[in-house]
């Protein structure tokens, strides 16, 4: 199991995990987005809207028809491979082959989460990878 965190310090949530998904997705994954309650119509309004010339087939409802479920449950019901988590709870990494954890290193309290769900996930005996943006936004991997 894959886990890649995404320390997210210039780039706002709402323009990196369209760009996530957009990879995942054209590399013939089924995808999920585990998000916070609150913040799933936000998400599903910014893969509407996150390039006008691109669409990523999503949904907030019906997941077993949606190649990118939006939801606050943890649990895989889109069947997917990858999932996005944003800002969101420690998971069970049961059936998925990667997970993009995403996160604002701006904030204090998402940060700290972030560091939970890593000692879980590096519990669980996960391979973890750790991508953080340098001062221009582009994605540097740290060696860990």
């Amino acid at each position: 199991m894959e886990v890649s965190f995404y320390h997210l310090s210039s780039t706002p949530i709402e323009k990196a995990v369209p760009i996530l998904l957009e990879k995942a997705y054209e590399g013939g994954h089924r995808c999920m987005v585990l998000a916070k309650e609150q913040d799933i119509d936000a998400f599903d309004k910014t893969l509407w809207t996150f390039h006008p010339r691109k669409f990523l087939p999503h949904g907030t409802k019906n997941p077993e028809k949606q190649p990118i479920f939006i939801t606050s449950k943890n649990d895989n019901q889109n069947n997917a491979t990858v999932i996005a988590v944003v800002n969101a709870e420690v998971i069970d990494m049961n059936g998925f082959e990667k997970i993009l954890d995403i996160f604002d290193g701006n904030v204090e309290a998402d940060l700290s989460a972030a560091r939970a769900r890593w000692k879980s996930y590096k519990e669980q005996g996960a391979n973890l990878r750790y991508w953080f943006q340098d001062e221009k936004g582009k994605w540097l991997e740290k060696q860990i």
